[in-house]
């Protein structure tokens, strides 16, 4: 508490500042009662300028969330046709700012919550892009967790649920599989019933399924490709310590740990953690592993 004071603006300090006229002319009540029209330019320039710019200063996006740029701009004029990538990374981090200061985070998806859908893929398509720039992997990652420790949202949990469903087992090694099934007869009649659902799917929505249910393991592999390197610099150790984070998350909450835990052990994830040069070298990442 003593550090978020520390970091806040004072009164004085926000009404001069740039981006509280930013928020006057598009988004304060007066703003929304006129009905000015969405600038995606204004989002654009704010990403790259206030966020991007101050390298995600926690400062600049406290003001952006004291301003509600999120509930009074960025979600209600949010669709798949304005949904660029420094949009997305624009919501996470008014999302993650409101956990930081621990105030209520979900309540502005609660408007227009058939959006979110399309939104979540983005923030995953984001994280397993190797092309995004770490540090905004890193907002992604944080992001996740949020989410995957929010599961008494309803509009999150219908998304969550799809990446740690039983499902999610179609990833497992054949040999694996077959063990895992070996244990209950139960297993076996819910695994025979998504093959049989799979079975009769279109193209397009088994492309997605397909994503969903391997997008832990596929980040998981991403980054045992990325902790194998001799040497890492201080944005990969800092993505590399919140990944471990969100493991730890997920195998530590029965309803996110049930199938999750049979993946992770059959990435060995753990193993290669400690195998890493991170593990040696980092106090944090080998508390964590």
């Amino acid at each position: 508490m003593a550090t978020r004071t520390a970091q806040a603006p004072t009164t004085a300090q926000m009404l001069s500042d740039s981006l509280s006229k930013l928020a006057v002319t598009n988004w304060s009540p007066n703003a929304l009662k006129a009905q000015v029209p969405f600038n995606h330019n204004v989002v654009d320039t704010i990403f790259k300028k206030e966020l991007l710019g101050s390298g995600f200063s926690v400062r600049r996006i406290m003001l952006l969330e004291f301003s509600q740029y999120l509930e009074n701009y960025l979600w209600p004029n949010y669709s798949s046709e304005n949904s660029s990538a420094e949009y997305v990374v624009s919501i996470v981090c008014m999302v993650n700012e409101k956990y930081r200061e621990a105030v209520p985070a979900w309540e502005p998806f609660k408007n227009k919550p058939e959006n979110f859908e399309y939104f979540f893929k983005q923030v995953m398509d984001l994280i397993l892009n190797e092309e995004v720039p770490l540090q905004q992997r890193t907002i992604l990652i944080i992001f996740m967790d949020h989410c995957y420790n929010s599961l008494e949202i309803d509009v999150v949990r219908s998304q969550v649920q799809r990446t740690v469903s039983l499902a999610m087992w179609q990833n497992l090694l054949p040999a694996k599989l077959r063990q895992e099934l070996k244990k209950s007869g139960k297993l076996r009649k819910a695994w025979k019933s998504i093959l049989k659902k799979d079975s009769k799917l279109n193209a397009e929505t088994k492309t997605r399924n397909d994503f969903d249910r391997s997008f832990l393991q596929t980040a998981m592999n991403k980054f045992c490709k990325m902790i194998a390197c001799k040497e890492l610099d201080k944005c990969t150790v800092e993505y590399c310590q919140w990944f471990l984070g969100l493991i730890i998350d997920l195998d530590s909450c029965l309803p996110t740990r049930r199938w999750f835990n049979t993946v992770l052990s059959d990435c060995h994830l753990v193993v290669r953690c400690m195998k890493s040069t991170l593990y040696e070298n980092d106090d944090v990442f080998t508390q964590l592993t």
